[in-house]
């Protein structure tokens, strides 16, 4: 979400709080979530989810409204777990080291057990894993 709002605020573009609909992480926050979205009187074109269950279940959504991925709007998640590979189409996502992630969360922690104090931002590389549910978007 901070480096949504950054882009946003880096090329001048006001923020358009509709667009950015809060979830739980869960398949059913994310049909949840795009179902907000594309109630929208303009629907949007792509989607980043915080997670891969959640752009899976904003992808099912999409299929049952008689949408196409990418298409009609395309998505992405964050994660890559194994279902993201094998989903239909398969899920564009990005990918970070599970090994990284633990070790900055248990460094972290022992810095803090320790009483020293910690970086309030860390950021870890990630790898964008591009599949077939994104592409451009079709022209009206």
């Amino acid at each position: 979400l901070n480096g949504y709002l950054s882009a946003l605020q880096r090329n001048g573009i006001p923020l358009d709080e509709a667009l950015t609909v809060p979830g739980d992480y869960t398949q059913s926050g994310g049909r949840a979530a795009m179902e907000r979205l594309l109630a929208l009187p303009a629907r949007p074109t792509a989607v980043f989810c915080a997670n891969d269950l959640s752009a899976l279940g904003a992808m099912g959504l999409v299929r049952e409204q008689g949408l196409h991925v990418p298409a009609d709007l395309s998505i992405v998640g964050f994660d890559d777990i194994d279902e993201a590979a094998q989903a239909s189409p398969p899920l564009t996502t990005v990918r970070q080291s599970p090994r990284e992630v633990g070790a900055v969360i248990a460094d972290t922690l022992v810095e803090r057990l320790h009483g020293r104090s910690t970086p309030v931002g860390i950021q870890l590389s990630g790898q964008l894993i591009v599949r077939a549910s994104s592409g451009p978007p079709r022209r009206p």
